[in-house]
């Protein structure tokens, strides 16, 4: 009996530390064969006497550097992104991104590739809050998310703070 007990602890040892491992062997490959992003965040604030609504948007706080990978969207037929593109959530030419779990992708913010930055995209709507990928044991290993690139490089109303 004591023999089967301490099994079961080993494979729940097991399970506990898979998450924290898929996330460490995830960053080392991101900053080993990633890119360069960098991600700033925004607030927005709009004003009541403005009949069009326009939204303001103030940089908060820092830019933040990372490694991550982008790729273009998968066309093959039955795969997740041309159901989202027949749906009309995704447009040919946006980007799937991941990124450490470390870094938010919460709130209003772009991704710019390169340092410095050559392109700019913005997160889609329809993909708001992005995919977190948890492991067993409960620990996000990795943040994905769908970008547009953004012609102007620039958000509408954005001000440098």
């Amino acid at each position: 009996m004591e023999n089967n007990s301490t099994n079961q602890t080993k494979e729940s040892d097991k399970i506990m530390g898979c998450g924290t491992e898929l996330a460490t062997e995830f960053n080392n490959f991101v900053r080993d064969q990633g890119r360069v992003f960098r991600i700033r965040y925004f607030t927005g604030s709009s004003s009541a006497d403005d009949y069009d609504d326009a939204q303001v948007l103030t940089q908060l706080g820092s830019d933040v550097y990372f490694s991550g990978i982008s790729l273009t969207i998968d066309m093959a037929r039955g795969s997740q992104e041309s159901i989202l593109m027949e749906q009309g959530k995704i447009k040919k030419g946006d980007l799937k991104f991941w990124m450490p779990n470390t870094v938010s992708i919460s709130g209003i913010f772009r991704i710019g590739i390169g340092s410095p930055s050559t392109e700019e995209y913005a997160q889609i709507a329809q993909s708001k809050g992005g995919v977190q990928k948890p492991a067993p044991d409960g620990v996000i290993v990795y943040n994905k998310f769908y970008g547009r690139f953004l012609t102007t490089g620039s958000l509408a109303g954005e001000e440098n703070s």
